[in-house]
């Protein structure tokens, strides 16, 4: 026999081997069955994370409403009405009686501020500012004339007026 026809006919033979393999191989392998069971699991996987999606929704919309509902009901609390409150701290006032006391309290004690400052000007006190802030350290002071400012961190100042 001529060695062409003997190589032709091992790779007729290998070739054909070849496409069986690839037709027959996943049949006795048991592979399509393997696929069709991953692929069932994955749809149940799939079904049982859309489920447990939808139950956690509802629970996170559960806790929101009554997260709303404690909320509205503390505010309810907080917001005790003024006739109430008066009623509490041992006052028979009426909520209107409150507030015209208010005001004239209020306008009197603005008077008073008034008149005690129209009276050092006129009695010639010299007034003073001291502000002093520690933490941001921030000093204000009046030398009689001028407002300074000081920052101790930075050893900035400033003079203003």
């Amino acid at each position: 026999m001529n060695m062409q026809v003997l190589a032709l006919a091992f790779l007729a033979t290998a070739a054909v081997g070849g496409i069986a393999w690839v037709f027959l191989y996943p049949l006795l392998s048991g592979e399509r069955k393997a696929e069709s069971r991953r692929a069932s699991i994955a749809r149940a996987e799939a079904s049982a994370a859309k489920q447990t999606e939808k139950t956690q929704r509802s629970r996170r919309e559960q806790v929101e409403t009554s997260l709303k509902d404690l909320e509205a009901r503390r505010q309810q609390e907080k917001s005790v009405p003024l006739g109430v409150r008066l009623s509490q701290a041992g006052l028979d006032w009426t909520p209107q009686k409150f507030w015209i006391v208010s005001a004239v309290v209020a306008g009197v004690l603005f008077a008073a501020a008034m008149f005690v400052s129209a009276a050092n000007k006129l009695a010639g006190a010299k007034e003073t500012a001291r502000i002093a802030i520690r933490k941001n350290c921030l000093f204000i002071l009046e030398d009689g004339r001028n407002l300074h400012w000081a920052s101790r961190d930075a050893n900035i100042s400033s003079r203003f007026r």
